[in-house]
């Protein structure tokens, strides 16, 4: 089990933080040769991964479970030499016990067909395995590249006992929405109580085949029928947090999107560098290349004389480091105020 590294700041704060548990789980897909182009219903199928985080008092620990075919680890490996090390603890989900990976073998059949089961089965695991052990689950593709700093920043300001999904909220065939797989979603430990406990064994509130039109599909409608609440992941400008295509799409003003993207969103979306949070959670559609470039511009390049104080005005006079963060957070992501 690997140490998460963690800049000198959240460190503090969380070490000195008495009782406060911030967990993340993550799932992340692989899909070979993928063209963001595509609607995210033509391109869902590949084999997929799972990555898990948590943190608590002390310490952040962090779990990365990845679903995979036979040979697609090889993509999962660039995952495990970026974002991923910075978590306590990964594991594969896979069939293929002599990739190289900490690996868990779900005894599901491979192929594009079943991906809804390896999901239900992957999130099952978790709840007989780790319900109590972290906050919050988090799921993304494996060409889906996340800041796990700001995911932790993100969800600071909500409770993992509250019914909650974060993600990149797409707005076709679910009436209240539901959370794009590429961008990740996150479940907080009640939605996970809830998804396995009350939504898994009633057919008429989840699709009990294990054959699906759409994993991420049917995961927001599992959730919506047992009152897991689709929330915004935006920032308090309305600035989208998780993000359904690589940065260089999302960041081109004058650049051609792909004509899905408006008509999937649920929330309003601006063109340009004002469409994405200066605190950014996930990119997707991200090669195994431009992954190690992100991971050098965000996490090795410094500017000389730099600081980061952002959150010292918040909270009380005589509150801690921990306490103003967390007002910080909340306030950060009251969008529109409201």
């Amino acid at each position: 089990m690997a140490l998460c590294r963690r800049s000198p700041v959240a460190s503090y704060f969380l070490g000195l933080t008495s009782g406060a548990a911030l967990s993340l789980l993550a799932f992340n897909f692989f899909s070979s040769e993928l063209m963001y182009f595509a609607k995210p219903n033509d391109v869902y199928y590949g084999s997929r991964a799972l990555l898990t985080s948590h943190g608590r008092v002390e310490h952040v620990r962090e779990e990365n479970e990845e679903l995979m075919r036979e040979n697609t680890y090889k993509k999962a490996i660039h995952v495990n030499a970026t974002w991923a090390p910075r978590c306590n603890k990964h594991i594969f989900f896979s069939a293929d016990p002599k990739s190289g990976l900490p690996t868990v073998n779900l005894n599901v059949t491979e192929g594009r067909r079943h991906l809804w089961a390896k999901t239900k089965r992957a999130f099952k695991y978790l709840y007989e395995h780790e319900l109590h052990n972290f906050d919050w689950f988090y799921k993304a593709d494996d060409d889906t590249y996340a800041l796990v700093e700001n995911l932790r920043f993100m969800l600071m300001g909500h409770s993992p006992d509250a019914p909650l999904s974060f993600g990149c909220k797409f707005k076709p065939f679910v009436k209240s929405g539901y959370m794009s797989g590429g961008a990740g979603y996150v479940l907080s430990r009640e939605s996970l109580r809830r998804f396995v406990e009350e939504a898994l064994p009633n057919k008429t509130k989840c699709k009990g085949s294990d054959s699906a039109f759409a994993e991420d599909v049917e995961m927001g409608k599992c959730l919506r029928n047992v009152g897991v609440e689709p929330a915004d992941s935006r920032d308090y400008q309305g600035r989208h947090r998780m993000l359904p295509l690589a940065p260089t799409v999302h960041m081109n003003a004058n650049g051609t999107l792909p004509k899905w993207l408006m008509s999937y969103m649920f929330y309003p979306y601006r063109k340009g560098s004002q469409c994405c949070s200066n605190y950014v959670v996930s990119f997707h559609y991200i090669n195994t290349g431009f992954m190690y470039t992100l991971d050098y511009f965000i996490y090795k390049l410094s500017l000389f004389g730099s600081h980061h104080e952002h959150f010292q005005k918040y909270g009380a006079v005589n509150s801690t480091i921990f306490e103003r963060a967390t007002a910080f957070a909340r306030s950060y992501s009251q969008v529109g105020n409201s």
